[in-house]
């Protein structure tokens, strides 16, 4: 065995002086900071969340252009549907937003 690969194995404490167990934290006294999050990743977030199955209708030329793209991708169609519905929706809250900023 190489001693890069026993060194993979020690906890992160044996191999960095520095590094605390995680255990070891309290996480009480931690304080918190404010973050600004990216909007694309506020809707993938949002996007996590609890699916339901909805009846809709789509054109079949969407549902071939999904499948091309869920090819290309390694993913479902399906979730190519629901990013481009996600990403529809987030615009359009950008959008609701900017114009009440007006």
């Amino acid at each position: 065995m190489t001693a890069r690969k026993h060194a993979a194995r020690r906890p992160p404490e044996e191999r960095d002086p520095d590094a605390v167990a995680f255990e070891a934290i309290d996480w009480g006294r931690a304080g918190s900071l404010p973050i600004d999050l990216d909007p694309a990743l506020v809707e993938a977030i949002r996007a996590r969340s609890t699916l339901r199955p909805i009846t809709l209708r789509v054109g079949t030329d969407q549902i071939e252009a999904a499948r091309a793209v869920a090819a290309l991708t390694g993913t479902k169609y399906q979730a190519v549907l629901r990013r481009w519905l996600a990403e529809g929706a987030s615009r359009s809250r950008a959008q609701r937003r900017h114009a009440k900023a007006r």
